[in-house]
């Protein structure tokens, strides 16, 4: 009887949540079968996706990214990945030294946003995931947070922290853009917006709709977009409307995808 209970308590511990985490490995984090690097991939999470961690493994790795040291271990997790479902049954094991606490980095973002006067009464818009993507969205070869906030129930922004040199910080709300046909398009709320991704510098950028839906292969070459630095893609995820957003010119510009 003694040895059922134990049995049962480990049961319950190694399924317990840990607490949930945040992806930050800035190209997506794979997600492995089983805790080892040479098991099957059955998926990748991108950067900002939310996840819960509900077993540690205790296998501990360490990996060199450029001229850091990151330690952890491989760990069981649990996801919900609006964008792309990764797995069958949303779980797997990942590295942890490439997820962060939530709460610690909420509150990285929020103080930084609450610097600027505007947004003094914004809060991350966390109930969506990914609610932030981290890209040189400016082309000065220095990564910056694009971040979904909120200051209304319903009225969810996008803003981007653009850190520049000797680490300045300029908020940079996307409001204004310029659409393909060089008019003022106003996006006032991007409530709608689940699909929130980075898009790789050197991607083809475009608009599919333009009086009616075109193939890449129909659209000239002039009206062709390539960066040598990232863009952001937002789309609805069960319907018609989204786009590009690019930083060119020094204005944000917008290509329609439906």
């Amino acid at each position: 009887m003694k040895k059922l209970i134990v049995i049962l308590i480990l049961s319950f511990l190694n399924q317990t949540t840990f607490g949930q985490e945040i992806v930050i490995a800035g190209n997506g984090l794979n997600v492995r079968k089983e805790p080892n690097s040479k098991s099957e991939k059955i998926g990748k999470l991108h950067f900002g996706t939310k996840v819960n961690v509900i077993e540690k493994t205790g296998k501990l790795l360490e990996i060199k990214d450029g001229n850091e040291i990151v330690k952890g271990e491989w760990v069981k997790i649990k996801f919900e990945n609006s964008q792309k479902p990764s797995s069958k049954n949303n779980s797997g094991y990942v590295f942890n030294g490439y997820i962060k606490s939530e709460n610690e980095f909420n509150s990285y973002l929020e103080k930084e946003i609450t610097k600027f006067e505007k947004f003094q009464n914004f809060k991350i818009h966390s109930k969506s995931s990914p609610y932030f993507i981290k890209g040189d969205f400016f082309g000065d070869g220095v990564s910056d947070y694009a971040v979904k906030v909120s200051k209304e129930k319903n009225n969810v922004e996008i803003i981007i922290l653009d850190i520049g040199g000797n680490n300045t910080q300029v908020l940079k709300p996307i409001e204004d853009l310029k659409d393909e046909n060089n008019e003022n398009r106003v996006i006032e709320e991007f409530g709608w917006a689940e699909i929130f991704e980075k898009v790789e510098s050197g991607t083809i950028l475009w608009s599919n709709f333009i009086d009616d839906f075109r193939s890449l292969e129909e659209v000239p070459n002039s009206e062709r977009v390539i960066l040598n630095y990232e863009a952001i893609y937002v789309h609805a995820s069960e319907s018609c409307g989204g786009g590009f957003i690019f930083w060119k010119n020094g204005i944000f510009n917008w290509l329609q995808q439906e």
